[in-house]
């Protein structure tokens, strides 16, 4: 099949984006039997990784975009007077809107008119609102989590009034969006039941498959046990552009980490991850936490760390960085929602703990008790090795292009 993937974002290896890891993969395993082009957006610290994606694909299209570290100081407020504007009068949720580009929607349809594509797939909602460039092709929409559910918890999850109406207004704006852009597409895929499950509720008639995720746990970097271990370092990783990995990271710092470091005075804890924010740099205040960006050989890291923490409050779909650290045989701990659509059994692959107080309780118990995190990490990486491959993934999703080929051209017969 010819393939062509379109994208937010440049996916890459070693740590971007939790999706923008499976995105990588996808591109990365279909290559194998498929001939993949890729459409995306691109920031410029981004541009120096587009040839790990060309190593797979037949042709990577990129349109420059800037963020606000980009820009001058005039720019960044014209930006801010800009989203202030659609906030309040656009009907498409404000990460919508600002992803519209006649450039990008103009190179979808010059692809796919000169491509001869038997399928096209976006990644994320968001870039489903491209789906009116695309004229008779089977098409599918990879809704690596679900949006209105993502925004739904922002909403819980601040106290400030102003922020709390924001908020409510974009959770209302994703569910009218998403919704709609749901019925447009032959086919949708979703990384867990719980989504699926979700956006059925939502839109009964949508066609969505769950398709899960996978990890290539056998090659260099993976295959590895952890025999380089410090004591007493902690580990998070991932990219801080998501809001949900800076808000876990602020979380973790400000109420975890001051419990554990007054039992133990030489904790390090390592944060790793590119886009880093004001303030995650902030943090390196504190001269037990180290604060790293993109790192190519991210395994090296996971390696040498006694525990990583998942301490995530907010986001949906599944948590790739906790597949990554369990399939590298370490002791992981984490919250219901760092842990949410992979089949862990608490106190036997994972420690699993909510409060502050008890997520620091439980990794001074997990910093003192070497066997109990080799436990943890050995059976951890005996589920991912059972459940979590990439080849099964990828076998499913070729069916599910195949099923979209023949509803699409039963659509329109």
């Amino acid at each position: 099949m010819k393939i062509l993937l379109v994208s937010p974002h440049l996916p890459y290896p070693g740590i971007g984006s939790g999706g923008g890891s499976v995105i990588f993969n996808y591109v990365k395993h279909l290559a194998k039997r498929h001939e993949i082009s890729f459409l995306c957006f691109i920031i410029p610290e981004d541009e120096g990784h587009v040839s790990d994606l060309r190593m797979y694909c037949q042709r990577v299209e990129t349109i420059p975009i800037k963020c606000n570290r980009h820009r001058s100081k005039i720019g960044v407020l014209l930006s801010r007077c800009k989203k202030l504007f659609l906030v309040f009068f656009s009907k498409k949720p404000l990460k919508v809107a600002l992803l519209y580009s006649k450039h990008m929607e103009r190179k979808i349809i010059e692809l796919l008119q000169t491509g001869s594509y038997d399928v096209v797939q976006f990644e994320y909602a968001e870039m489903g609102q491209y789906i009116t460039a695309v004229n008779n092709l089977p098409s599918v929409l990879s809704e690596l989590e679900a949006s209105m559910i993502l925004r739904y918890r922002y909403f819980g999850s601040v106290k400030n009034t102003l922020k709390r109406v924001f908020y409510f207004m974009e959770w209302l704006k994703w569910m009218r969006y998403e919704t709609s852009i749901l019925k447009k597409f032959d086919k949708i895929l979703t990384l867990t039941r719980e989504d699926k499950i979700l956006l059925k509720t939502f839109v009964p008639e949508a066609n969505i498959t769950s398709i899960s995720t996978g990890m290539d746990i056998a090659e260099e970097g993976f295959s590895k046990l952890s025999n380089e271990v410090i004591p007493h370092r902690l580990m998070f990783f991932g990219d801080m552009y998501y809001k949900p990995n800076l808000d876990a990271v602020i979380y973790f710092c400000k109420e975890i980490f001051p419990i554990i470091k007054n039992k133990i005075p030489n904790i390090s804890l390592y944060i790793v991850g590119p886009h880093s924010s004001t303030e995650v740099e902030g943090l390196r205040a504190d001269p037990n936490i180290t604060v790293m960006g993109y790192v190519r050989d991210l395994d090296s890291l996971i390696r040498k760390a006694a525990i990583v923490v998942v301490p995530i409050r907010l986001g949906g779909g599944i948590r790739i960085k906790t597949l990554h650290a369990m399939a590298m045989g370490k002791a992981v701990i984490a919250t219901s929602l760092g842990a949410q659509g992979i089949d862990v059994i608490p106190e036997e692959n994972i420690i699993i703990a909510n409060e502050p107080e008890i997520f620091a309780k439980r990794t001074i118990e997990l910093l003192e008790n070497g066997q109990l995190r080799q436990r943890l990490g050995r059976n951890a990486r005996k589920l991912i090795k059972e459940k979590y491959q990439w080849e099964p993934v990828i076998k499913k999703l070729e069916r599910i292009y195949e099923e979209a080929v023949s509803f699409n051209s039963l659509s329109f017969h």
